[in-house]
């Protein structure tokens, strides 16, 4: 990969995408708790993208991803994400059309993935020869690139997972590599139902625990929710790390689904959401919760923000949600209900199937019925005001106004 599409994949691709009009994404970066106060640590580790494009065949393509960033910097995040829409959307040679085979599409999407394997590990080697040229450099003097050096270690180390979702008309086909969550959203008997869609790659996952104590590593505890699978980080990764390290594997699982009339949403989330609701949790149960309680309310949470925000932007109403579990964990913190001081970054993608542009059939809208007796003293009033635009209703506008919270002046363009 030469420097020029190196500055052209990581600087423009994505930004210039066509967005999908049936989603949102909501993300926050890791926060670090005081008393009575919070401080934002850092940059957001994870990338996040819903785009679309018209394949070669007649029909619709729309591509969701979430590359959870992890050692400290989203440098592989960034080069993954793009090299993999790249591959998907705009290399001619390997695009996808909307009438190719299950099989087809399975190669398109291992094919992408190759690419940003092989760019994000051409990356690493570039600044590896680069850190050892500086400390040959430095050599017998002063550390002058001592702050450069640091630098470069911190890209050098980092690693991604991936989770992709494509839709092509009724079909969705998802690739992981790494923790990230699919959750699937369905209307059972007019109430919502929640399942997840895919393994999460950690080491409570029994096949990868199993390969990495056949290969002689140990399994901490401290290791059980990091992930056993993703892109870079070489310290760790099978194939590249100094032996007795290498439980980190580059291989992803693909899967194939028909969307049904009663599927309503798609959540991608990563690990951060769902450690911060489990902790929530705990200290309200104090007894260990099971990875589908933890769904089930994060379920609860989007539908909340989802039925009741202000907005019609799929943005404000993914972001609202990211908000509301950091505002419900940090009153846990302030209550001296959590051992922690550190609540993790989090990224969330809601795409809404009930959405006539979602696919190529129309499905009814899901009329929420939420259990949320054990959370509504903690949801405090949000209203986010990033997408009024035209769409603004008289009737929205009187709402806020009844508030107390904004003039008329505030509120009209």
């Amino acid at each position: 990969m030469d420097d020029h599409r190196s500055r052209t994949i990581d600087d423009i691709l994505l930004d210039q995408a066509e967005k999908c009009d049936n989603s949102g994404m909501g993300i926050s970066c890791e926060i670090h708790y005081f008393q009575g106060r919070s401080q934002p640590h850092g940059d957001p580790l994870d990338v996040a993208f819903n785009v679309k494009w018209k394949p070669r065949a007649a029909g619709s393509l729309r591509c969701y991803g979430l590359f959870s960033g992890f050692n400290g910097s989203a440098r592989h995040a960034i080069t993954a994400a793009n090299s993999m829409f790249y591959q998907l959307a705009l290399n001619n040679e390997s695009s996808i059309s909307a009438d190719d085979d299950d099989e087809t599409i399975f190669s398109y999407l291992e094919d992408a993935f190759d690419a940003a394997k092989r760019d994000v590990n051409h990356d690493i080697k570039n600044k590896q020869s680069q850190k050892k040229i500086l400390e040959i450099s430095q050599e017998g003097q002063q550390s002058e690139y001592k702050e450069k050096i640091d630098e470069l270690d911190i890209d050098i180390k980092a690693g991604t997972t991936v989770l992709t979702a494509l839709i092509i008309e009724r079909r969705l086909y998802v690739l992981n590599c790494g923790n990230s969550r699919l959750l699937l959203v369905t209307s059972e008997n007019n109430k919502p139902c929640c399942d997840a869609l895919i393994d999460v790659h950690d080491f409570k996952n029994k096949m990868d625990a199993t390969r990495v104590t056949n290969a002689g590593l140990e399994i901490t505890h401290e290791m059980h929710n990091m992930s056993s699978r993703g892109i870079g980080d070489p310290q760790h990764q099978k194939d590249f790390a100094e032996p007795g390290n290498g439980y980190l594997t580059q291989e992803p699982d693909v899967f194939q689904y028909k969307i049904e009339p009663n599927w309503q949403y798609l959540i991608l989330l990563s690990t951060g959401v769902v450690k911060c609701v489990k902790e929530c949790m705990q200290r309200r149960e104090e007894r260990e919760i099971s990875e589908r309680e933890v769904n089930n309310q994060i379920m609860e949470y989007v539908l909340h923000e989802t039925k009741n925000s202000f907005s019609h932007s799929y943005t404000s109403k993914a972001q609202a949600t990211v908000d509301l579990i950091g505002r419900i964990h940090f009153e846990s913190f302030n209550r001296g209900e959590l051992r922690t001081r550190v609540r993790d970054g989090m990224s969330l993608i809601l795409v809404d199937l009930t959405n006539p542009t979602a696919t190529e059939y129309p499905v009814s809208q899901l009329e929420t019925q939420l259990s949320l007796q054990e959370i509504q003293s903690e949801i405090l009033p949000y209203a986010d005001m990033n997408d009024f635009e035209s769409r603004v209703t008289e009737d929205s506008i009187q709402e806020l106004l009844d508030l107390n919270l904004f003039e008329r002046s505030d509120l009209l363009p």
